[in-house]
Order: structure tokens, then C-alpha cells, then sequence
């Protein structure tokens, strides 16, 4: 019985002992669909977590330390929309090439997208009409601006936490 190799341990292995597809061109050897098939996954979901770490620990904290707190509030709402998309077409990507053989992992991806679908349409300008309505003195407003700002916060930390298990994941298996 063969024994079967994680991601990590293919890409690790020297090109000629790879799983290879007739014909060889050469001496080089054309990669296995499922290995392209993770490497693609693979990358998309750094790309998810790469995008979330940076947006939440270097770009919104940034923002507003160098900027008065109405300039800051205006640029990161113009952010949202384009952080939001990339939190939907990188993991439909990775879900898409993870579904072959990777079925929880894709399943992980498959949720943070539709997540992201739910926080950029519903949340998100639910969000930014309570903060205008608390901007223009309307006191109701600001619990239920906090309560769906915490919401849209946590569910951004379980985005986070699980691109980071199906990395980890991909990474030792």
C-alpha cells in the first residue's frame, strides 16, 4: 500500500520523484492535476490569511494613529468593499481547487467566502448607516452600531482563525 504524502511533502520532494502525468517532456516532469490543483489552494489561502492579518494588525491600526478619526473612518470604508471582495474570490478559489481531495478544507473556504458575501451585502452597510446616523446625533443608534461592529469583528476573527487551521493544515498534511 502506498503511502500517501501531504502537500508539504510533495512540493518538498525533488521534481523527478513526483507523482507525475504521461508523457515526461524531457527530463522534466509534468506535475500531478491534484498537486496543481493544491498548490493553487495552497496559495489562495495565504493570500486570505496574508490579506486579513495585514488589513487587521498593520492597515486599520495605522490608519487611525496617523489620521484624525474622520479621515480614517472614511478611508477604511472605502477599503471594505475591495477587502470584502478578496475575502470572497480568494476563497471560492481555494474551495474550488481544494474540493477534488481536500473536502473539510474546501468546506472551511467555502464558508469564509460566504461569510465575506453576508458582511460586504448585509453587515457592512447596516454598519455604515447606524455610524452615520451616530454621526448626526441620533443617540438609538450607537448600541446598534457597536453590537453589529462586534459582530462583523468576530466574525472576521473566526475568518481569520480558520484560513490559518486549513494553512496549517495544508501545510503538514
Amino acid at each position: 500500500m502506498e503511502r500517501v504524502l501531504g502537500l508539504g511533502q510533495v512540493l518538498l520532494r525533488p521534481l523527478s520523484t513526483r507523482p507525475q502525468l504521461s508523457p515526461t517532456v524531457g527530463t522534466a516532469s509534468v506535475m500531478n492535476v491534484v498537486d496543481i490543483l493544491d498548490v493553487v489552494g495552497l496559495v489562495a489561502v495565504a493570500g486570505i490569511f496574508g490579506t486579513m492579518a495585514f488589513f487587521s494588525f498593520v492597515v486599520a491600526p495605522v490608519t487611525f494613529i496617523h489620521l484624525d478619526e474622520a479621515t480614517a473612518g472614511r478611508f477604511i470604508r472605502s477599503l471594505f468593499p475591495w477587502y470584502y471582495l478578496t475575502l470572497i474570490i480568494l476563497p471560492v478559489i481555494a474551495a474550488t481547487s481544494l474540493s477534488a481531495t481536500r473536502y473539510a478544507d474546501a468546506s472551511i473556504m467555502a464558508l469564509i467566502a460566504l461569510c465575506a458575501v453576508v458582511s460586504r451585502q448585509i453587515l457592512m452597510p447596516r454598519i455604515n448607516d447606524y455610524r452615520d446616523r451616530m454621526l448626526s446625533g441620533d443617540t438609538t443608534a450607537e448600541k446598534k452600531f457597536d453590537g453589529l461592529h462586534r459582530l462583523s469583528v468576530l466574525i472576521k476573527g473566526v475568518q481569520l482563525l480558520g484560513a490559518f487551521a486549513v494553512l496549517i493544515h495544508l501545510a503538514i498534511t
